[in-house]
């Protein structure tokens, strides 16, 4: 009995250190940011330059969530085609051509003066190291080296300090986001010089089309997903005055500090659902399905209670009007953090035409429900549409995990494919051992 019970042990101790060092990793960036970096600039700048700065950090965030992430999780997701073929990973082309986009984009807009010329060059600086660092970590999470990871978001963190204190000297407010970048990524070129085990290209291998179309798929429901998410601060102003987005985001800045479990949990959980046989998807949906609605209830009371602390601690000053916020934004992140955990099991075990179609009735359920209700209830019909939003996709991802663990499904091709019959075209005919 005491051998089962170290073996037992011996088993999770893996997985859970891998999960336990990839929060520490993510809680470096997200907490510097929302507990130091934020409210610094809020104090230091009037309420146009902070919203300013809330907006376009929010679209660099979204082009790296979608490019650098994107192309992340397909890595993981194909690492073990690779590895059996012994080729090396040529995701960085995809990575190379989103830089390339994301300069073009921000040149565009410099020259047709939607974006000002001086902020333009350290705009498209701090986006493109954000993707690159974000990609540049993948090697580890796929050998399960997340203490490297630590080490480079560790850079991140000293550098939004050191780039905060320079705030007033350089007179930019982006100089926290471009040091940190910048010290991250060198950190991470010295750890991909220094550790090679999984080999990187920007040549194009024969696996590489079977690796673009699974990107693609991710890529586009990842930038409807970081468009809804992320779409409230771009809506309320014009919906509801730029007052409103300083409320809104004073209640919802912490209320999703949970993903610091979760985001990095998940990550951890695919690039394990990556080293996994075909042949155990039915037990781990049955998991899924299981402690789903539980993790909901968990995470909307701890998201309130981590919510209307921040609140009262960091902007007290809008702690008057944001407070019937709280319960709306706190329901829409325990939903948003439940789906992040069973995010990986669908993007890993079904075609991306599926994740497709949730992901477009949560954008036409957002939607609906924001003009509807902030027109009839202002702010609070605004945050109460988000959590209806989220509720929904929660609610589509749940019902998916439950049919899965009960009937199963015919194989769908390669993972995140958008076919359901053909067998990936890179594999060998006999599953490699994962």
């Amino acid at each position: 009995m005491p051998g089962l019970r170290r073996r037992a042990l011996d088993r999770l101790r893996a997985p859970l250190r891998e999960v336990g060092l990839n929060t520490v990793a993510f809680a470096m960036i997200i907490a510097i940011q929302q507990l130091l970096v934020f409210p610094g600039l809020g104090r230091m700048l009037p309420p146009a330059g902070f919203s300013q700065v809330i907006l376009l950090i929010t679209i660099s965030t979204i082009a790296v969530n979608v490019i650098g992430g994107e192309a992340s999780k397909v890595a993981l997701i194909r690492g073990e085609a690779y590895r059996s073929r012994a080729l090396p990973w040529d995701a960085p082309r995809i990575v190379l051509g989103g830089c390339a986009l994301i300069i073009l984009a921000v040149v565009v807009l410099a020259v047709a003066r939607l974006l000002p010329v001086p902020i333009a060059a350290p705009y498209a600086l701090i986006t493109v190291l954000g993707i690159l660092r974000t990609f540049g970590t993948t090697p580890d999470k796929h050998r399960g080296a997340f203490h490297r990871v630590v080490l480079a978001h560790a850079a991140y963190a000293v550098g939004a300090v050191g780039g905060l204190l320079l705030v007033p000297a350089t007179g930019s407010p982006f100089t926290p986001f471009l040091l940190a970048e910048s010290l991250c990524v060198l950190v991470v070129l010295i750890i991909r010089r220094r550790h090679r085990e999984v080999p990187l290209t920007l040549r194009r291998t024969r696996a590489f089309r079977g690796t673009l179309r699974p990107y693609l798929g991710l890529a586009l429901i990842a930038l409807l997903i970081n468009a809804v998410t992320y779409l409230d601060r771009l809506l309320i102003t014009p919906l509801l005055g730029a007052e409103a987005l300083a409320i809104y985001y004073s209640a919802s800045a912490l209320s999703s500090s949970l993903a610091l479990v979760t985001n990095p949990g998940g990550n951890a959980l695919l690039a394990r659902l990556g080293r996994m046989p075909d042949a155990r998807r039915r037990q781990v949906f049955a998991r899924g399905a299981l402690v789903a609605l539980p993790l909901v209830l968990l995470c909307w009371g701890a998201s309130l209670v981590i919510a209307a602390a921040g609140l009262f601690a960091l902007y007290p000053g809008h702690a008057r009007a944001a407070l019937p916020l709280l319960l709306p934004v706190s329901l829409a992140a325990a939903f948003s953090n439940a789906s992040s955990l069973l995010a990986p099991l669908l993007q890993r075990f079904l075609p991306v035409r599926r994740l497709l179609g949730f992901t477009a009735c949560y954008a036409a359920v957002y939607l609906l429900a924001v003009i509807v209700l902030s027109a009839r209830w202002r702010l609070p019909g605004f945050a109460w549409a988000t959590a209806m939003a989220a509720g929904a996709l929660f609610a589509l991802y749940l019902a998916q995990v439950r049919a899965t663990a009960r009937t199963g499904f015919r194989r769908a091709g390669p993972p995140g494919s958008a076919r359901t019959a053909p067998a990936d075209p890179v594999a060998p005919a006999t599953p490699a051992k994962r």
